[in-house]
């Protein structure tokens, strides 16, 4: 046997099972297990720390706890040299978060991370303590994370990840809330260091200082992106205030020319003079309908300069109050077509004009 599922609460009768793992399936690769329930014993740290070091060969860990009340618990995986993907769920429960702690193991091996439902400075003193080559790193945050705290972690992270080998990214909050703290700029920004992503996930309450200069420093180094989801989360409706322009999408396109899909709220109801710029003809699908607009027609032929093959324009929130930039964004698409034929056109004038020219000049 090489794979385990196993769901149950952390009895001392049930630990003990656990304990005879390694002896009686030394070959598993695979292990998820689920504690649960009200029934909760003292030994579940050390009966957890002890097994898993114990499992050689063990590649895959899934590990989620959800107990009743509020036991203090440690979490301590130990050596882990052969592990490859680490998913930790901790418990849905405020007055739980606080009592659960990470310390931190060895996996030399580990590429693959999720965290759900941790402390937030359990988080940031794991991640000061560890170095580990990620290529996949998915956290959610308790959504009460303080903006010194988001700043804090982030720096933790800049630190102990390498910084080529990073392809995803996703950080958001452990429950659709609104997060009452915002994640500066300043903070985003240092997540530019990691030049290898190609898929990135933030969605939290950002500060007003997220402008087109951020983006661009952003876009400059995620040379590789397929896929950009900064998905601001407001009470209300704040996306009139965001400081994102149509420049955002230009520093999309001119740097990121992989990109298949993102998702935005940008201020696009002033239209800027497009520039000398080559198309980028990748990117098919953007989630943008949210974002304020006004004049359609001078955004169809803005979008045909710089995407010309989109063939979708989805709303990124779903509520009534989008409801008239979702309609006018529906009309972009429709007229984006026309826009990227007299692109054509004209492009073949240039083209025709140039070759004429040429010959005039060889005769």
């Amino acid at each position: 046997m090489k794979k385990i599922q196993l769901h149950f609460p952390p009895s001392f009768a049930n630990l003990s099972f656990l304990s005879t793992l390694p002896v009686v399936c030394p070959h598993l690769t695979h292990v998820t297990i689920h504690l649960d329930g009200v029934e909760y014993c003292p030994e579940t740290r050390a009966a957890i720390s002890t097994l898993f070091p114990a499992l050689e060969a063990l590649e895959c860990l899934v590990l989620a706890w959800n107990y009743e009340g509020n036991h203090d618990w440690t979490l301590d995986l130990g050596l882990l040299p052969k592990l490859m993907a680490l998913d930790l769920t901790g418990p849905p429960k405020p007055v739980a978060w606080s009592s659960t702690r990470l310390v931190a193991g060895s996996f030399p091996r580990l590429r693959d991370l999720k965290i759900r439902h941790v402390d937030i400075m359990s988080s940031i003193e794991l991640f000061r303590s560890v170095d580990i080559n990620l290529v996949k790193f998915h956290l959610a945050l308790f959504h009460h994370t303080t903006t010194p705290q988001m700043t804090e972690l982030v720096h933790a992270l800049t630190n102990v990840l390498a910084m080529s080998s990073l392809e995803t990214l996703a950080l958001h909050p452990d429950f659709p809330i609104v997060p009452p703290h915002v994640m500066t700029a300043d903070a985003l920004r240092e997540f530019s260091v990691f030049c290898g992503l190609k898929s990135v996930h933030i969605a939290w309450s950002f500060g007003p200082d997220l402008d087109d200069a951020t983006m661009n420093v952003l876009t400059a180094s995620w040379t590789h992106l397929t896929n950009l989801e900064l998905e601001q989360i407001d009470e209300e409706d704040n996306t009139n205030n965001t400081k994102l322009t149509l420049k955002s999408l230009l520093s999309l396109a001119r740097n990121c020319p992989h990109l298949q899909h993102f998702e935005l709220t940008v201020d696009a109801r002033e239209v800027p003079e497009l520039p000398d710029v080559a198309p980028q003809r990748i990117l098919k699908s953007m989630d943008i309908a949210s974002s304020p607009i006004q004049s359609t027609l001078k955004v169809a032929r803005y979008l045909s300069g710089i995407f010309p093959n989109v063939k979708r324009i989805g709303p990124s929130d779903h509520s009534p109050e989008f409801r008239k930039y979702r309609k006018l964004w529906e009309q972009v698409l429709k007229q984006l077509p026309e826009f990227v034929a007299v692109r054509k056109e004209l492009e073949k004038k240039f083209q025709r004009r140039m070759g004429s020219d040429g010959r005039h000049l060889v005769s």
